[in-house]
């Protein structure tokens, strides 16, 4: 009777670990389908598992260069015609109450991500009725992600009031737009 316990709790056990491993497999798989991992690229060999939007930031930022990346988190997927853009999201703005007169100390600087497909450019633009103002285009890197780091609106000449914020992709032909839910309200 004892042995029978013993191999009883063994087959459950060995059950449990089975379903546990076909459950993180079929979860990986979905991800994977879905462009939320990377586990192989276009042909087939594995590469390191990134989730979307993970990068390290540049280690030495200037004006002219915080919105790049390294050149080793750029896609290079560019104009790939058989794969479906994604429509953009992320935090198009890093806050939606700013002020053009940096009070608090340091709080002028401002952070977009834009986050799609590998390899689309992607644009951050702000309309305030018939004014737009947009941030440089910027290429995703290998997670999906553009960065636009330490950003000012005065750079863009983006004036006190009421302004629409929307990401553009771009993949070959394919454009997709989302609007940001929330406007960018700037304060004197």
């Amino acid at each position: 009777m004892a042995h029978w316990a013993r191999t009883n709790g063994l087959i459950r056990t060995l059950y449990i670990v089975g379903g546990c491993v076909l459950l993180a497999i079929v979860i990986t798989a979905v991800l994977q389908a879905t462009g939320r991992i990377h586990l192989f690229n276009k042909s087939g060999s594995p590469v390191v598992a990134t989730q979307k939007g993970e990068t390290s930031p540049p280690s030495k930022q200037s004006q002219n260069n915080d919105n790049q990346q390294p050149s080793s988190a750029k896609a290079d997927t560019g104009n790939d015609t058989n794969t479906k853009l994604m429509a953009p999201i992320g935090n198009f703005v890093s806050t939606h109450h700013p002020n053009l007169s940096n009070n608090p100390p340091g709080s002028s600087f401002l952070t977009s991500v834009c986050t799609t497909n590998p390899g689309a450019t992607c644009q951050i633009i702000f309309t305030s009725g018939s004014v737009t103002r947009q941030l440089p285009a910027e290429t995703t890197d290998a997670g999906g992600s553009a960065y636009w780091n330490n950003w000012k609106l005065q750079d863009y000449n983006i004036t006190e009031g009421t302004w629409t914020i929307q990401a553009k992709a771009t993949l070959g032909s394919q454009v997709e737009i989302s609007n940001d839910a929330l406007s960018l309200e700037v304060s004197p």
